[in-house]
């Protein structure tokens, strides 16, 4: 996958976080299908739209514990993720 590549590439950067590379794939390369799970206010979206509590502190989702739950909650906008 190329974004997966890109991804990849980017990450081997030094001071480069997965949170970087995120919004520069959706911010620059204007990636349709990224879903930035280390990003809090899509986390705090996710919770309240679809009204799932998770693992973090209040049931907040917490972005490793509960990726699986929040990749699986926006798997229907696959690949317009970005958009979701």
């Amino acid at each position: 996958n190329d974004d997966e590549t890109i991804r990849s590439r980017l990450l081997k950067v030094k001071g480069l976080g997965p949170w970087s590379v995120d919004m520069f794939l959706l911010f620059h390369a204007h990636k349709s299908d990224i879903l930035p799970l280390g990003d809090l206010a899509v986390r705090k979206g996710t919770r309240k739209l679809f009204n799932v509590t998770g693992s973090g502190k209040k049931g907040e989702l917490c972005q490793k514990k509960d990726a699986e739950l929040m990749k699986r909650l926006h798997e229907p906008f696959r690949p317009y993720r970005s958009l979701s």
